[in-house]
């Protein structure tokens, strides 16, 4: 029996087990509701099942084999699809971020600071112009806004850009020296989307080069608006182990939940003109 039948015949025998039919039966209630409860090890059991059964169908690992159109469309309308979860609730939660409260609050802030502290020792300061790629309902171009900077988010979908402008509307009237504005922009098309007449001091992108379609393309992107000696920070993006532990949620959402290798990472923004790049612990930078 050669490698492949092996591993299949195994596969099949994990879905006969008790463990696959209760990953299986957890996995149809979650379908019902994103928001469903699930401990660590209920969790475990769904992704063991939907790893197990798509292997077999051989639609794991994932491999976009879609149109970079089709990736889009499914990025902007997964906030409308989830199951059981109202639209006009999750604007609520992300615009109540980063302040939720417990453990997930702090670590969203001390990212934050990490950040911060990172502009500060590249000096670049307020008033220095920051744009934030993947940024969401804005919470961290809000909060480097309040420190002074003149802040643009960007992001994919046009309703979260409106929603947004919401708080960069709210912002105004605070009457704080920095500036604040959100615009809608793919990655892959940087260049054009954000066509500003000035290059950007630093590029921030936070926990999302790890959704986009083509994040080699993002990066030469990236590299075209930024300043010459300019500094982009990419932050808590996780490894490839992200790709089979978030599987679960990729396939609620059907997003991309694709973990980056760091060495080939390194490599790539060396490629298109990152001549300092280095991995301090949790945050990755590279500079111009």
């Amino acid at each position: 029996m050669g490698l492949y039948s092996m591993i299949s015949y195994l596969l099949k025998l994990f879905l006969r087990t008790s463990f696959a039919k209760s990953g299986e039966k957890l996995w149809e209630a979650n379908c019902q509701n994103f928001m469903f409860f699930l401990n660590t090890r209920q969790k475990l059991l769904i992704t063991a099942y939907l790893i197990a059964r798509d292997t077999l169908d051989g639609t794991f690992p994932p491999n976009p084999a879609e149109s970079l159109e089709a990736a889009y469309r499914r990025e902007i309308e997964y906030l409308d699809n989830l199951p059981g979860v109202s639209r006009n609730a999750k604007n609520q939660i992300g615009m109540s971020k980063p302040f939720w409260g417990g453990r997930e609050m702090h670590k969203l802030l001390r990212d934050f600071m990490r950040i911060e502290r990172i502009l500060k020792n590249a000096n670049i300061l307020p008033p220095a112009r920051i744009l934030e790629l993947g940024c969401g309902a804005g919470w961290l171009s809000e909060l480097l806004a309040r420190m002074g900077y003149e802040v643009t988010g960007s992001t994919l979908d046009p309703s979260t850009v409106t929603l947004a402008k919401n708080r960069a509307a709210a912002f105004e009237h605070l009457a704080i020296k920095g500036k604040l504005q959100y615009r809608t922009a793919a990655m892959e098309t940087l260049s054009k989307d954000i066509d500003d007449e000035n290059e950007f001091d630093a590029v921030i992108i936070y926990e999302a080069l790890h959704h986009v379609y083509d994040w080699r393309l993002a990066l030469d992107e990236t590299r075209k608006i930024l300043r010459s000696d300019g500094l982009l920070i990419i932050a808590n993006e996780p490894n490839l182990i992200h790709t089979a532990k978030s599987y679960r949620v990729a396939k609620l959402t059907g997003t991309r939940e694709i973990g980056l290798n760091r060495s080939r990472l390194a490599d790539h923004l060396k490629t298109c003109g990152f001549h300092y790049v280095r991995f301090p612990h949790y945050l990755m930078t590279g500079g111009v």
